[in-house]
């Protein structure tokens, strides 16, 4: 027996949101997709219709069958934090690859300075390759951040709060601080309410 992913509920309740109101499957936002504890999977979504964001919660067995499905409240504030959400992370994105150029370019002149000094037989200290291998070790970590940030971007695109709160997570913003600026540590950390919002909304339905 092949048993349903998380991805798989989603899909599912995807399908159920066209077949059922007519919608654009791109525009079907996946905002949880749960696990519960009698083995069936819960999946709040959300979607446009006629001007306005409908939300719903749909239940799914381990089989994939829709068991029930309920009718949610007035999403339009949990809209409103995805798409400020969205914002936020591609600033945040800007921001980090400025710091991971900033890092790049004066790594290379270091570098450069210290093969220059080597070259014309200059006495070269060791205390010049510390800042290199800091530099180096900055560019490296905000690299991953950047990472980080963009796989962020892409589920909070694709309306998954769920995955984007746990992707965006504390220590993710500890070390956008301390690696790729402060601003850009500050904004995820917002993101991160903002999400929590989204979800706090979800589990209204």
């Amino acid at each position: 027996m092949e048993v349903l992913s998380s991805l798989d509920a989603a899909n599912i309740a995807k399908d159920w949101a066209t077949e059922q109101y007519d919608v654009e499957r791109e525009g079907v936002n996946i905002i949880s997709s749960r696990k519960m504890r009698d083995g069936t999977w819960s999946v709040r979504l959300s979607f446009p219709k006629d001007h306005h964001e409908l939300f719903y919660s749909v239940v799914i067995s381990d089989y994939g069958t829709i068991i029930d499905f309920h009718r949610g409240s007035d999403g339009y504030a949990s809209s409103a934090s995805l798409r400020s959400a969205s914002t936020l992370t591609l600033i945040s994105l800007v921001i980090a690859i400025i710091a991971f150029i900033v890092f790049a370019v004066t790594s290379i002149s270091t570098i450069v300075l210290v093969a220059v000094q080597t070259g014309y037989g200059m006495p070269v200290s060791g205390i010049f390759f510390i800042p290199g291998a800091i530099l180096l070790a900055f560019l490296f970590v905000d690299g991953y951040v950047i990472a980080r940030i963009l796989r962020l971007r892409r589920l909070i695109e694709r309306g998954d709060a769920d995955a984007s709160y746990r992707e965006d997570s504390i220590e993710l913003g500890i070390l956008a601080i301390v690696f790729g600026g402060i601003i850009t540590g500050v904004l995820l950390l917002i993101v991160r309410g903002e999400l929590r919002d989204v979800l706090s909304s979800g589990r209204q339905l």
